[in-house]
C-alpha cells in the first residue's frame, strides 16, 4: 500500500511520459472471470535518467482505496472481484464496432530507445457484479523511497465496467445442423453428422457427459436396430464414445472414428444407425441420454445444453437429435 505522489518529488523531473490506457478496444468486459481487457502501461524518461530494472519491475496497476491509499491490483482471483495477469488469455475481447477499434494496439516498442522507454501489458478480468466499475492507474517506483501514480502532472487512468453474462436457452440461442455422411435410412445403416454451436458465435471449448448414448427402435430383447451417438469437441478430429454402452463387436468395428465435416468452434456429433446391434437392457435404460454439453464460447461465457433423441422409441425418434436447456 502506498501514498499518492505528494510524498515524493514531482515525477516530471525525470519522466516525459507516464501513461495507462486500454489497448484492446472496449473498456467493458463480461463478469465471467475469463474475458480480459488489455491495459498497457507506458514509461518514457528523459535521456539523463535511463530506466532501471527496479523501475521496470515495479510498473503495475493500482487502485485507490477509500482512505486515499493505493494498492496494487491483485494478480490472482482469490476473494477479489477484479484482478490482472501478464498472460493473455484465449478469449476474444468484448465485442465493439469496427470504427471503435484502437488504431494502434502495440505502441512503438521497437522504435524507442530501450534505455528510456518501456511498456508493460496487463490483462484485467472480473467476476464483479454487473455494472461495477473500477478506476485503474499506473504506479512506478523510481527508487525504494519514491513511488508515483499516474496522477498530477501525468493525469491518466482507465475505468473498466463489468457486464452481466448472458443467459442462453436451447434451442433459441443455438444452431444445430444435420448432414447425411453415408448410408441410407431405408437400409438401416447410415451416418449423420451434426454440428452444434451458439448462434453467431463459436465454442472455444466444450465437454460432454456422458460421451455418448444409444437408442433401439424398441426395448425388445430381439431388437438389433439402433442408433449410437458420439461426440468430438471443437477442433477435435476424432469422435469419442461412452464405452459403457454395449453395442456388440460387429458394430463396434464399424463405428465411425473421425469427423468428416469439421468446422472451427463447433461441436461435432455423430449419429450412426446399424442393424447389427444386439439389444442390451442396461445400455437401453441407463445410456439413452440426454448428454450434457458444458461449453465456453469465444467471450468466455458458459453454456449448458442437452442433446437427446427426438423421442423415446421408434425409428424416427432415434434418427433425429434435438437440443434442450439443462
Amino acid at each position: 500500500m502506498t501514498h499518492a505522489n505528494n510524498k515524493a518529488d514531482n515525477p516530471s523531473i525525470w519522466l516525459l511520459e507516464f501513461d495507462i490506457e486500454t489497448t484492446s478496444g472496449s473498456q467493458l468486459l463480461y463478469a465471467n472471470g475469463r474475458q480480459q481487457v488489455e491495459v498497457t502501461l507506458t514509461l518514457k524518461t528523459k535521456e539523463a535518467f535511463p530506466l532501471t530494472t527496479l523501475q521496470k519491475e515495479s510498473l503495475c496497476i493500482v487502485v485507490q482505496q477509500s482512505n486515499g491509499e493505493y494498492v496494487r491490483l491483485p494478480d490472482e482471483v482469490g476473494v477479489n472481484s477484479w484482478w490482472a495477469s501478464e498472460t493473455q488469455g484465449v478469449y476474444d475481447y468484448y465485442p465493439i464496432a469496427a470504427k471503435e477499434q484502437p488504431s494502434i494496439t502495440n505502441k512503438r516498442n521497437e522504435l524507442e530507445q530501450a534505455e528510456t522507454f518501456y511498456q508493460k501489458r496487463f490483462y484485467v478480468m472480473t467476476r464483479a457484479t454487473a455494472g461495477d466499475a473500477i478506476k485503474l492507474r499506473a504506479q512506478v517506483s523510481r527508487s525504494a523511497d519514491e513511488t508515483y501514480q499516474s496522477i498530477i502532472p501525468f493525469e491518466h487512468s482507465v475505468t473498466l465496467t463489468s457486464v452481466r453474462t448472458p443467459d442462453f436457452s436451447a434451442p433459441d440461442n443455438y444452431t444445430l445442423t444435420r448432414r447425411l455422411v453415408s448410408g441410407n435410412e431405408n437400409l438401416g445403416r447410415f451416418v449423420y453428422e451434426y454440428q452444434l454451436y451458439p448462434t453467431n458465435m463459436i465454442f472455444k471449448s466444450a465437454e460432454v457427459l456422458p460421451l455418448g448414448m444409444i437408442q433401439w427402435d424398441d426395448r425388445n430383447p430381439a431388437e438389433t436396430r439402433a442408433s449410437n451417438v458420439g461426440f468430438a469437441g471443437p477442433n477435435q478430429p476424432a469422435f469419442s464414445y461412452d464405452e459403457d454402452i454395449i453395442t456388440g463387436d460387429a458394430f463396434k468395428e464399424e463405428r465411425v472414428m473421425y469427423v468428416t465435416y469439421q468446422s472451427p468452434g463447433r461441436l461435432s456429433i455423430v449419429l450412426q444407425g446399424g442393424i447389427n446391434i444386439p439389444y442390451h437392457s442396461n445400455s437401453a435404460i441407463y445410456h439413452n441420454g440426454p448428454c450434457k454439453v458444458n461449453g465456453i464460447d469465444m467471450n468466455g461465457n458458459d453454456h449448458a445444453v442437452g442433446v437427446q433423441f427426438n423421442g423415446a422409441s421408434g425409428f424416427v425418434a432415434r434418427t433425429n437429435l434435438e437440443i434442450t436447456s439443462i
